[in-house]
């Protein structure tokens, strides 16, 4: 059934994109998928949650986006699948719902990034896109690849990729980038993210159509991580009737940690 939904989101993608508006364009000469497993109970080994991303690459710049989120795009453009009730769109927007749901636009000297922050708040902010690896000379074959290893020391943790410099664009997935090929596996020192690149395309310059970040709100990127916070935290948006004033401190001492987590966030500093 999995593997079902996986398949009609990519057709919904590459046959339905249309819900783009026209600001910034990429001619992609490849699209990558990476599966990510996290955790989120860190206290269970065998809690781990999976989420598919696409990379779209081009010679200069790449794009990076959860598979759900572009599906659900094209399902809202369509009157056939986005219908019903307030409930029953809810429940396709749930089904479709992303735990990491960053735009992350590659290009230039610039990292840029808009986040749809409970489908209602939009940000975008810019970083600067250097990284400092640390390559070696240690190889491993992965899928029958032979990968190169690299270190880096990036958001707060430590990570080591795995890329194949056959494929010569200097991408990966979520913000990394600056390696002499594609990023094949990538994962934290407690392998609380690991990302496995499942399948990569050569596509024959097709045009996509990038988010319009005109209804974005421009601010830094500390000031976005302290807005997404407040807004996670906010327990009045929940509609929940407490007892008293300790069950209500309680409950919102509950959600601030689950979501200050190190298992929720890719980036802790």
């Amino acid at each position: 059934m999995k593997q079902l939904k996986f398949q009609i989101i990519i057709l919904l993608f590459f046959f339905n994109n249309i819900h783009f508006s026209a600001q910034n364009k990429i001619n992609v000469k490849y699209h990558a998928i990476y599966n990510l497993k996290y955790k989120i109970n860190l206290d269970d080994k065998n809690d781990v949650n999976n989420e598919n991303f696409i990379l779209m690459i081009s010679d200069n710049s790449s794009y990076y986006r959860s598979v759900n989120q572009f599906a659900l795009d094209s399902i809202k453009q369509n009157k056939f699948l986005y219908r019903g009730d307030n409930t029953d769109k809810a429940k396709i927007e749930m089904d479709y719902a992303s735990a990491f749901p960053e735009n992350i636009y590659i290009h230039d000297d610039i990292i840029e990034v808009t986040n749809d922050v409970k489908g209602m708040y939009k940000f975008t902010y810019v970083e600067p896109k250097k990284m400092q690896w640390k390559i070696s000379n240690q190889e491993q074959k992965i899928n029958g690849i032979i990968c190169k290893k690299a270190t880096i020391r990036m958001f707060g943790r430590n990570w080591t990729a795995y890329y194949n410099d056959k494929v010569p664009f200097p991408v990966g997935p979520y913000k990394f980038n600056g390696l002499p090929g594609i990023i094949i596996k990538l994962y934290d020192d407690d392998q609380f993210f690991v990302y496995d690149l499942t399948d990569l395309k050569k596509k024959f310059n097709r045009t996509y159509n990038l988010i319009n970040t005109k209804n974005y709100k421009k601010i830094t990127k500390k000031q976005f991580f302290i807005n997404r916070n407040k807004i996670l935290d906010n327990i009045d948006n929940l509609g929940i009737e407490f007892k008293n004033a300790d069950d209500r401190k309680k409950y919102q001492k509950a959600v601030t940690r689950m979501n200050r987590y190190e298992g929720r966030t890719i980036e802790i500093e």
